[in-house]
């Protein structure tokens, strides 16, 4: 079928191929080279010959003083938070410095839900995820977009540099943490005013500290890096399961990166850490491990040396690695025989596909829906780019995708004050400001990461909902 006849999610007519492997990571390991390699084939795979060339954490690795507090990559962030937690009170102890804790902060409109009985339950019952660290040179994250324009964005690295103290409870907290042995940990009587972050040197970085142009609250210095400070408003904080409902907490947009999600290390290299897979068995229906996950944390080290298997429970064993088999999507991005000499490829003859894994032919609910020609004709051909505002691609792409729907472009325009309405005049006037107002009309806040699929449901119904037509007129 012609791409033009096609509905859903085709938003582009050609694509062109390309792999950032100008770093050659494994290049000066022929084992690691081989290992990244057969991942990426799609003829290799999970074989039981690879599962066996991976080492597991021993005895004697630890004796040799190379894998004191190595990296942990990790599919689950209950793991990841208590790895963390006993990673910094390691860092801690081996610095000489004390570890400084406080707990998360409840949004107002929790917040005056919450009495002190209630509050004293919830930070024991989920003591790790309530509670927030510092460590004095410890390595970290940023989670939020802070400065663009500066390199300082969700995903960049960084080190614990300092923190302010509010002046209510300054000289009493300050007493305390000078009093404190190295590894200890002190809970603060308030969190911290705000934390201020060594950012790792980067190009515009280092761009705008030779141009002089570094905003007046960064302190630079002499190899490149530079400190910002980081305040909690509009941090997100865990989401907390009490049972009948759900609720949110307020964090500094940072987070200890001595264990990070397989998710968050994509686009890294592990230059100098020694590493440790979290290989256990997810429970059924968890996707805490997939094959994709397998090939992006093996692949983010230069040898094959680097890295270890995370010891496993009792029990446990490495032979069900094997079953893990790759999406559709990504055997088809890998095959070399969908993609031309120039490494370029048109989508006017790509096809569906047709079978899934193991080469069992997909449910008719799987496969990509195609529309009748009639009813897509009229859709233009190419959808308006929007500026993404900081860390709004999920709702970016989800919008997208509407834009490209028959209902959005063809019925939507007729129907003046409703979601679809607003989402259809993004294709004729992208702005920011419509952008904005759909956004933070629907309850989001800019600059934080969100899921597209709840987005994508919370359009949907706000679209389908006379109710919130009639209340929340937000989208006027």
């Amino acid at each position: 079928m012609p791409a033009e006849d096609r509905a859903g999610g085709m938003l582009w007519r050609a694509a062109e191929r390309y792999e950032l492997t100008q770093q050659m990571r494994a290049a000066a390991c022929e084992v690691q080279a081989a290992r990244v390699a057969q991942l990426r084939s799609t003829e290799g795979g999970v074989t039981e010959e690879l599962v066996a060339s991976l080492k597991v954490l021993s005895r004697d690795d630890i004796r040799t003083g190379k894998w004191h507090n190595p990296l942990l990559l990790t599919g689950t962030n209950s793991v990841r938070m208590q790895y963390n937690a006993g990673a910094l009170a390691r860092f801690a102890d081996a610095r000489g410095v004390p570890i400084i804790a406080w707990r998360v902060a409840f949004p107002t409109d929790v917040a005056i839900n919450v009495g002190a009985r209630l509050e004293a339950q919830i930070f024991e019952k989920f003591d790790v995820e309530t509670t927030e660290h510092f460590v004095m040179g410890a390595p970290c994250m940023v989670l939020a977009q802070i400065h663009q324009r500066f390199g300082v964005c969700n995903g960049t690295s960084a080190h614990y540099l300092d923190l302010v103290l509010p002046e209510a409870t300054r000289q009493r907290d300050t007493a305390r943490i000078l009093a404190a042995k190295p590894g200890e940990t002190v809970m603060l009587e308030a969190a911290p005013a705000h934390l201020v972050l060594e950012i790792e040197a980067n190009e515009a970085l280092a761009e705008a500290i030779r141009s002089g142009d570094l905003p007046t609250i960064a302190t630079p210095s002499a190899d490149g890096r530079a400190a910002f400070p980081f305040a909690r408003s509009g941090g997100r904080g865990p989401e907390l399961d009490i049972g009948k409902r759900k609720i949110k907490t307020l964090a500094f947009p940072v987070t200890p990166a001595l264990a990070l999600t397989f998710h968050k290390v994509q686009g890294l290299t592990c230059e100098n850490d020694r590493g440790l897979l979290d290989l256990s068995k997810p429970k059924k229906g968890s996707l805490a491990l997939t094959y994709e996950m397998l090939l992006v944390a093996v692949s983010r080290f230069r040898a094959a040396d680097d890295y270890r298997v995370l010891p496993l429970p009792p029990g446990e064993d490495l032979r069900w690695l094997p079953k893990l088999q790759p999406d559709p999507n990504t055997v088809e991005y890998l095959d070399p025989a969908h993609w031309g000499p120039d490494r370029r490829r048109r989508f006017d003859d790509a096809k569906p596909p047709e079978t899934g894994k193991k080469g069992k032919r997909l449910p008719a609910a799987k496969r990509r829906r195609q529309e009748p020609a009639s009813e897509n004709a009229a859709l233009p051909r190419l959808i308006p780019g929007m500026r993404n505002l900081g860390n709004v691609c999920y709702a970016i792409a989800t919008l997208q995708c509407l834009l490209r729907t028959s209902f959005v472009l063809g019925v939507a325009p007729a129907l003046p004050g409703t979601v679809a309405h607003a989402v259809a005049s993004l294709a004729a006037a992208p702005t920011d400001e419509a952008l904005t107002r759909i956004l933070v009309g629907a309850g989001y806040d800019l600059g934080q990461q969100q899921d597209a699929e709840e987005f994508l449901l919370r359009m949907l119904a706000a679209t389908e909902s006379q109710r919130w037509q009639r209340q929340s007129p937000w989208w006027r």
